[in-house]
This record gives structure tokens, C-alpha cells and sequence, in this order.
């Protein structure tokens, strides 16, 4: 289809050239300045999708094509307005003019706008990363102009990593002034903590080995893959940092005792993961008596 559009455009292009240079030597057309500045606007609007057509017949990245759908656009406009525009003296009153009234008017589009550049050039994030901005949070499934668009992950009806089934739409300008977490961008993965709670009747060393021993079983696949992510973030930003896969710790809590463990997973299946090792950490604990959990009422 991209490729049909590409032979479309090229041949309109021929036929509205071929008529800019033959119609006025061969009197086809009353000819004058105003049919010249038409026929030059519509060159340059066929050349622009032109040249949009065959970016997109050869790159396949979404924000890339948008970046320069608009450049394109602007630099349409921008020589349209100069084919219409007599003197230059005129055409400079006339820009600032315009430029104090968009001051004043669109300062918030052009807020938006300088955002938007600001997260295309400086790569913050893109379609399908999960990020978090102030207490937002979710999904980017659409970067415009204007806006970025969320699918909601949490939020006020649901306390899981789970997409809540909302679409937030974020204003561009909120990431010039707030923090942006992206989950997924350099390393797409999170620590996670699963705490269980026991009793001091408790065997730590056995609960500690089972506790490693269902995590180790349900990420076997994973941490290989993890780690050498996480070699390649600690090379890129030279840290020093060594890959724990399984942290192991006992906090005390008054009557009873918190074993806590953190680990790492695809944020995206967090909830999933930690719901599947916490079900199994009650079972194998319950099963073999080494683990003493509170009972209800004490």
C-alpha cells in the first residue's frame, strides 16, 4: 500500500512539474503571478508527501515517521507562506505580530510542543513503555503534539500492577516540571519485595531455602537473561553495581517476624510473578511444617 502511494505521489509530482514549466510558454492558461504562486504551493505540497511517502516505505518506527510527517508539514507551511508573502519588510511586522500573539494565546500548545521535542530528542520514552510521572502511571500507548496518552496501571480503584482499564491523557508540558520513571527503557526490570510473615517458632535457615528454592524454580529462565541486561546497564552507565538475583532478609516485627525477599521482573508481570511465588511459598511452608505462620487472633 506505502509503496503504491510512494508511485502515486512521484507521478503527480511529474505531471504538476511538467505543467509549472510547458502551461505559461505555451499559453495554455491566462498565466499570471497568481496561477504561478498556486501551482508553486501545490508543488510543494506534493513534494512533501512525496518525500513522506518514501520515508515511510523505508522506516518502519512510528515516532520517527510522526517527527517528520510534522517537520514536513512545518516546512510546507512555512514556503507556501513565503510563495504568498510580496516583501520581506511586511512578511517581518507580520511574524512578529504573530509571534506576540502566539505568546500570549497558545503559550500552553507551545509548552506541549516544546515537550514533545524534548521527549523525542532526548529518547525519555516510547510507544509501550511503562513509566510513572508524579502519582500517574501506566502503558504509553500514543505520543502526540499535544499529549501522551497512558493506559493506567493501578491507580484508584486497583492496588495491583494491573492495568486498571482507564486511558489517562497527560499533558506534554507536565514532563518538562515533573520526575519521569520509565520501567522498561534501559533496564526492563524492577526488584520486587514478597514478605511473609512467621511466627519465632520458625525454622529461618529452612524457610530461607525454600522460600530461594521456589523463586529460583519459577525465574530459571529469566535470570540468565536478566543478569546480562544488567551487565550491559552497569557497562553503559559504569557502575559498579554486582547482580544479586535473590535478596534474603529477616525483619523482626514485635510477636511475629517479616521474611522478606526481593528479586527482579518484568514489571509488566509483576503482579502475576509474585502472586504465583507467594502461593507456592505458603504451600511448600505449610507442607512441611518448618514454617510457622501466625495464626489468627494471636
Amino acid at each position: 500500500m506505502v509503496k503504491k502511494g510512494v508511485w502515486f505521489s512521484f507521478i503527480v509530482l511529474l505531471l504538476a512539474g511538467a505543467v509549472r514549466l510547458v502551461a505559461p510558454l505555451q499559453n495554455v492558461v491566462s498565466w499570471n503571478a497568481a496561477a504561478t504562486r498556486i501551482l508553486n504551493s501545490l508543488l510543494v505540497f506534493i513534494f512533501a508527501v512525496f518525500m513522506y511517502q518514501v520515508f515511510s516505505y523505508y522506516v518502519k518506527s512510528y515516532s520517527a515517521r510522526r517527527v517528520v510527517l510534522y517537520l514536513l508539514s512545518l516546512g510546507a507551511a512555512v514556503s507556501i507562506f513565503f510563495t504568498f508573502q510580496g516583501q520581506i519588510i511586511a512578511l517581518s511586522i507580520s511574524v512578529g505580530i504573530l509571534a506576540i500573539a502566539f505568546t500570549f494565546i497558545f503559550q500552553a500548545p507551545m509548552l506541549n510542543l516544546a515537550a514533545w521535542i524534548y521527549i523525542i530528542v532526548g529518547n525519555l520514552f516510547r510507544e509501550g513503555d511503562r513509566i510513572k510521572i508524579g502519582e500517574l502511571k501506566g502503558d504509553v500507548i500514543d505520543t502526540s503534539i499535544m499529549s501522551t496518552r497512558l493506559l493506567e496501571v493501578s491507580g484508584e480503584y486497583v492496588v495491583a500492577d494491573a492495568p486498571s482499564g482507564r486511558v489517562i491523557n497527560i499533558p506534554n508540558s507536565l514532563f518538562l516540571s515533573q520526575p519521569i520513571v520509565n520501567y522498561t527503557r534501559e533496564f526492563p526490570y524492577v526488584w520486587v519485595d514478597v514478605p511473609i510473615h512467621v511466627t519465632y517458632e520458625t525454622d529461618v535457615a529452612a524457610a530461607e531455602k525454600i522460600i530461594t528454592g521456589v523463586i529460583t524454580r519459577r525465574m530459571k529462565e529469566l535470570f540468565p537473561v536478566i543478569e546480562k541486561a544488567f551487565a550491559r546497564f552497569v557497562r553503559r552507565h559504569r557502575a559498579s553495581s554486582a547482580f544479586v538475583p535473590i535478596n534474603f532478609n529477616v525483619i523482626p516485627k514485635g510477636f511475629w517476624m517479616e521474611l522478606r525477599v526481593t528479586f527482579p521482573v518484568p514489571p509488566k508481570e509483576q503482579a502475576t510473578i509474585t502472586t504465583q511465588v507467594t502461593e507456592e511459598i505458603l504451600r511448600k511452608g505449610q507442607s512441611s511444617r518448618k514454617i510457622v505462620f501466625p495464626k489468627r487472633g494471636k
